[in-house]
């Protein structure tokens, strides 16, 4: 019987929506300590979600109303919570 990562890593791989990128990623593991591997993807995914708030904070100032009333009647613009 498979154990879970074995399952989670055939299905990956196996799944033609899943990046390239992250394939290799997920083969790379089998040749690093699994303890490094797991403190560098948290460094990674920590990293990739500054490069989105910074990315959406850019969209954001160039963008400030993209829901306007006069090109969509039918929708009520943003509340601007955040």
């Amino acid at each position: 019987m498979d154990s879970d990562y074995v399952r989670a890593r055939r299905t990956l791989l196996d799944d033609p929506t899943a990046s390239h990128w992250l394939k290799r990623a997920v083969c790379a593991l089998e040749e690093r300590d699994p303890l490094d591997a797991k403190r560098d993807a948290a460094c990674l995914a920590t990293i990739a979600g500054l490069r989105t708030q910074e990315v959406l904070r850019g969209v954001r100032e160039q963008f400030p109303n993209p829901l306007s009333t006069q090109c969509h009647s039918c929708v009520k613009p943003l509340d601007k919570r955040t």
